[in-house]
């Protein structure tokens, strides 16, 4: 948990700082596919720096995830 703080929020903070528009966002969440779409803008165009892995997984889909993220 974020706490206070909701992802969508952390996210379109992230994507309106110039700074971090285009870093490599991750998302681990046990939401549906649907509703994360939701949240994060569907109707906008698709990130490519956005991915997300839906709860529950296994470590090897989190670890191949994050070496694509990060060019590994």
């Amino acid at each position: 948990r974020l706490g206070a703080l909701r992802g969508e929020d952390v996210y379109a903070a992230l994507r309106a700082d110039a700074r971090t528009k285009a870093m490599p966002v991750v998302i681990f969440t046990v939401h549906l596919e649907d509703s994360v779409s939701r949240k994060l803008g569907e109707g906008k165009p698709a990130d490519p720096n956005l991915h997300a892995l839906f709860k529950p997984f296994h470590i090897e889909q989190a670890l191949l995830l994050l070496k694509t993220v990060l060019g590994g």
